[in-house]
């Protein structure tokens, strides 16, 4: 028999190197040769551990294993509930874990440099131990979670002054105050824009006083984002900025868009940026400017000069003016300026009316761009897109999604051979609940056929698109050669259903299911929907009437292959699941990423989608 010691411990070090953490981890349990050889820091170093609420009293003890003891990257994770986080948590000031003391002790003693903290309790740490691990710290992301205002000001001022952080996120937080009598500033403001102006990424998205949710917890007073801007105009670190802020309009317009400018990427989604200050930048930008990528959807536009606007942004990499006013002459200049020399890459033009553009220039545009995402396009514009990309042998455009699109009219072979040469397909229909013309079957069979037997094609995605003509076998093995399938409310009949699901073991490459809105209650057996699943990575059945049995083969598969599952999402939502055991969930929790289902607790009369956002054991993962 071929024992392990007869390779030299460098390849085998090199064989190891190329596992994913399931496998390792596997592999380091097989005999005590591998498990010697897992032992190697740097075989875990770039790994993210990840802690869950049961496990966080294993915490310290994870972190003092040797084969760990490399790690930089740790997230700490409690379970959440994603689609009513703002009613849980207004009603039940429910987080998750509470994180004490002695687990910020334990990870300052690491060596972690990267920490991700979702949906915990961090009130109870002391303000000067949540400062100094904070600040020792290259990233820190907070999401969904608590702080206390104290805790806020010591790591704030402790950033001003010294600090090795460099990327600072605070998404969906919730500051609890010392003494609801007592009203004390955060901290002085000239401190906080010197503290964020350090950082090299900043995002301050949904940062609560409390738990009410109508006032932006770094909007009063509104000196604290003046200064902040005041600062990055003068001197900053800043390459990254994501704000949402309702005081933005209140910054003088050079100052803020002469800081702007000299970042390199800027998302003010959800912000109130007027029309003139959209003016001032867009102006700004079209004479000179760092800025790469800029979000700014639902924005005023309309105001700007035609060239400018089209200068402006043929100059980024990737934008996004999605719902953004724009007159039809601006977007007609843009597609010009892409015509005659761009550096755009993507483009979201969702809920932006395009319709009336066009043909030729809409087109000779967005064959320009590797991503592409539009709206409503008429006719003539959707043919005439279809048939050049037919035509062409390598195209530039990649990814392309259409919203809202009619392609009955489209010859067959155009759309199919089109379809066929991007990477990523995304077509959506439009939903009308009292729709009285029936949605007719799409003639999407011969792009089904093309992508079975040669297709460049590794993503598609169709959303309210009726496939039920498609043979189950055409579709089963189309299927089989993709990477990520989206097939929400397609109208799939059962024949299909099972003809895709039995084909999963067979797929080396499929990793993403999503049949979310097709009704699977009707399917043979339980096992012929439950067994396939777990050989995917994510795996989304969210409102497809499945049977209680149903779901609890599902769980009982996944907890019957804890390690030998690449299964890292799950949904389960909007189905009825208030029979299925408690405990049955939780299992799934421990072993699953992300795990979501509309869960019932038995001493209310409510259900929850809660989700857990990672997985892992007593080890650690």
């Amino acid at each position: 028999m071929y024992e392990p010691n007869y390779l030299p411990i460098e390849i085998w070090l090199k064989i190891f190197r190329k596992l994913c953490h399931k496998d390792l981890f596997n592999a380091v349990m097989v005999c005590k040769e591998w498990r010697m050889i897992g032992l190697d820091q740097g075989l875990w170093k770039n790994y993210e551990m990840v802690k869950k609420d049961g496990n966080l009293k294993t915490l310290e003890r994870t972190l003092d294993i040797e084969r760990f003891s490399a790690m930089e990257q740790l997230e700490i994770v409690g379970d959440c509930f994603p689609k009513m986080i703002f009613e849980v948590i207004e009603q039940k000031n429910q987080f998750g874990p509470k994180i004490l003391d002695h687990h910020v002790d334990a990870i300052r003693r690491s060596k972690i440099c990267k920490l991700d903290i979702d949906n915990c309790d961090l009130s109870l740490v002391s303000p000067s131990k949540v400062s100094e691990l904070f600040n020792q710290l290259e990233h820190i992301s907070i999401r969904e979670s608590k702080l206390t205002e104290h805790q806020l000001r010591e790591i704030i001022y402790d950033m001003a002054y010294n600090t090795d952080l460099k990327e600072f996120i605070l998404d969906t937080v919730f500051v609890e105050k010392e003494d609801d009598n007592l009203e004390m500033p955060l901290t002085d403001p000239e401190t906080i824009g010197w503290a964020f102006n350090k950082m090299e990424t900043l995002k301050l998205r949904s940062v609560f006083k409390q738990t009410t949710f109508s006032d932006n917890y770094f909007d009063t007073p509104p000196q604290n984002f003046l200064m902040l801007f005041r600062i990055m105009f003068q001197k900053t670190n800043l390459k990254s900025l994501d704000l949402d802020s309702d005081f933005l309009n209140h910054i003088p317009i050079v100052i803020l868009c002469s800081s702007l400018n000299n970042l390199q990427t800027v998302n003010l989604t959800g912000s109130s940026f007027t029309a003139d200050q959209c003016k001032s930048l867009v102006t700004q930008m079209a004479k000179e400017t760092k800025i790469q990528e800029l979000y700014i959807p639902m924005s005023d536009l309309s105001s700007i000069e035609a060239e400018i606007l089209s200068k402006a942004f043929n100059k980024l990499r990737k934008l996004d003016i999605l719902g953004s006013k724009i007159r039809r002459y601006q977007v007609t200049a843009l597609f010009k300026g892409i015509k005659q020399g761009t550096k755009l890459e993507f483009l979201n033009l969702n809920r932006v009316m395009v319709d009336l553009l066009s043909s030729n220039i809409l087109t000779s545009g967005l064959l320009l761009l590797k991503t592409v995402q539009v709206f409503k396009l008429n006719r003539d514009q959707i043919n005439l897109l279809m048939t050049k990309l037919s035509e062409i042998d390598n195209p530039v455009v990649q990814n392309l999604t259409l919203y809202e699109a009619e392609t009955e009219h489209i010859p067959q072979h155009v759309l199919a051979k089109a379809i066929n040469k991007m990477k990523s397909i995304e077509i959506t229909r439009s939903i009308f609940c009292m729709d009285p013309i029936p949605r007719k079957p799409t003639n999407f069979i011969p792009t089904f056929l093309t992508i079975r037997s040669e297709s460049f094609l590794t993503d598609i995605s169709f959303e309210s698109v009726n496939l039920s003509t498609i043979p189950p076998g055409v579709l089963s093995e189309a299927i089989k050669r993709l990477r990520k399938v989206r097939l929400v409310r397609a109208k799939l009949c059962n024949d299909q259903l099972i003809a895709v699901l039995n084909n999963i073991p067979l797929s080396s490459s499929l990793e993403h299911l999503d049949l979310s809105g097709n009704y699977l209650s009707c399917l043979p057996t339980c096992q012929m929907l439950a067994e396939p699943l777990p050989k995917l990575k994510r795996v989304i059945l969210e409102d497809t009437k499945l049977a209680k049995r149903q779901i609890k083969a599902i769980l009982s598969e996944i907890v019957g292959k804890p390690f030998g599952s690449p299964l890292e999402y799950i949904s389960l939502a909007q189905n009825d699941a208030a029979d299925v055991s408690i405990d049955l969930i939780q299992d799934v929790k421990s072993i699953v990423k992300h795990f979501l289902i509309d869960e019932h607790h038995p001493n209310t009369d409510e259900y929850f989608s809660g989700e857990s956002n990672d997985f892992s054991s007593d080890d650690g993962y």
